[in-house]
């Protein structure tokens, strides 16, 4: 698993962005649902089917093909299958683009909400 500002679990994708002060931060967080909907938005006809979608966050989140695989009882050949159409349907060349190409982008439309959760330091918030 390689290191990466995001995190996913079964329905949710986060990310835990550094703030200005010592032991602060945001976090954002994304339900599948936002993200399935954050790609039909920015990427007109492009439509993830869920499976593509909870591939994409695990590889967001730095893990491997063969990670997920086996974590999903799934072929790696079937994931990489998966991994290429996501790459496709995104305009993307390289797996290891998806965090600047569209990981960064779902954090920033997140940030831009007033829904938001701010990290406290010491008890005071950020």
């Amino acid at each position: 698993m390689r290191a990466s500002p995001f995190e996913c679990n079964s329905r949710f994708l986060w990310a835990i962005l550094p703030g200005n002060k010592l032991d602060s931060g945001e976090i954002a967080v994304a339900s599948f649902d936002f993200v399935a909907k954050f790609i039909e938005d920015e990427y007109p006809g492009a439509r993830l089917t869920p499976f593509e979608v909870k591939l994409l966050c695990n590889l967001l989140s730095g893990r491997s093909l063969s990670e997920v695989a086996e974590k999903n009882e799934r072929s790696i050949e079937t994931l990489r299958t998966q991994a290429r159409n996501i790459r496709e349907k995104l305009s993307v060349t390289k797996t290891s683009s998806l965090d600047f190409k569209v990981g960064f982008n779902i954090v920033n439309r997140l940030m831009s909400k007033s829904e938001r959760i701010v990290l406290l330091a010491n008890g005071n918030p950020a």
